[in-house]
């Protein structure tokens, strides 16, 4: 339908621009992704770690759309 995230997109994503947060935005975690802008990424700490957990997060995302799209069909 359009809604899904791409794990793929969010860790590339994170491994270029992933100090500013754009990783976050994507995957539809705003107040996260905020956090991360103004602390460019946790001063690279954060940024890192998320290297490694944003691929879990775009899935997380998927399974939320799917719920969502569900429970609209029934």
């Amino acid at each position: 339908m359009g809604r899904e995230k791409s794990a793929t997109v969010a860790l590339i994503l994170s491994l270029a621009i992933g100090t500013l947060g754009v990783d976050r935005f994507y995957v539809g975690s705003i107040l996260l992704g905020v956090l991360k802008l103004i602390t460019f990424g946790g001063f690279g700490l954060w940024a890192l770690i998320d290297w490694f957990l944003i691929m879990g997060a775009a899935r997380k995302k998927n399974i939320e759309i799917a719920t969502q799209v569900r429970a609209q069909l029934a």
